[in-house]
């Protein structure tokens, strides 16, 4: 029997969970799916991210639905096309999709476990500002980063999780002289992206139809056409 072929384009940061959940699909599912991991830190200049969606969703030839494991990413996926069905997250950012809510607390800077060990993480920073300029003003530079934050927020998506991380978080904590405290996260949605249970929480787009949605950041409903 065959079953339906899927092209899955996903941020880099959500690649353990979400190789956890296609190893993890029954053995009698004949769905296919090929997946698009891209950097992280595309994160950080929306333009570049928008190039490189849109040059993935081009590749986007036989396929069932293109799911798309992006949050609205500050609106940098606003107007993209996609010649097959696309599916997204009403997220957001990959954040709020693992807290499953848009409500993030002020102050707080959230962590993931794959963030820790991330090219973008505070300790590969720390490491290229102590080089460049020193251990104290590498630490000056770090805490500037974080000024506007009050805490940093582990998200533990499996039991034992904060615990096989404990020594890293409290070392974080240290270098940036900010306390750890740990919330209850979920891979749920992106199971349900992947099984095509796409209910309240996803944003449907059929061929052709540009993306379109609506972001409420505490500064007025921005509309994108």
């Amino acid at each position: 029997m065959t079953g339906m072929k899927y092209l899955l384009i996903a941020c880099q940061m959500l690649k353990d969970e979400l190789d956890d959940i296609l190893r993890g699909r029954p053995l009698q599912s004949h769905d296919l799916y090929e997946t698009i991991y891209l950097q992280a830190d595309l994160h950080e200049r929306p333009a570049l991210l928008r190039q490189a969606v849109e040059k993935a969703l081009a590749y986007a030839g036989d396929y069932e639905a293109v799911l798309l494991a992006y949050g609205y990413c500050g609106g940098a996926l606003c107007g993209l096309r996609c010649q097959r069905k696309l599916v997204m997250f009403r997220y957001d950012d990959c954040i709020s999709l693992l807290l499953r809510s848009n409500d993030k607390s002020k102050g707080c800077f959230y962590l993931t476990p794959a963030w820790l060990s991330s090219r973008r993480s505070f300790f590969t920073q720390a490491k290229y500002l102590t080089q460049k300029y020193g251990k104290e003003k590498a630490q000056s530079l770090l805490r500037q980063m974080v000024e506007n934050y009050e805490r940093l927020c582990f998200i533990e998506q499996n039991e034992g999780q904060t615990q096989a991380h404990h020594e890293k978080l409290q070392q974080l904590s240290r270098l940036l002289h900010l306390p750890i405290t740990t919330c209850h996260g979920s891979a749920l949605a992106l199971e349900k992206l992947v099984a095509g249970n796409w209910d309240e929480e996803f944003l449907i787009f059929e061929p052709g139809q540009p993306l379109k949605y609506t972001i409420d950041q505490g500064r007025g409903v921005c509309c994108y056409e």
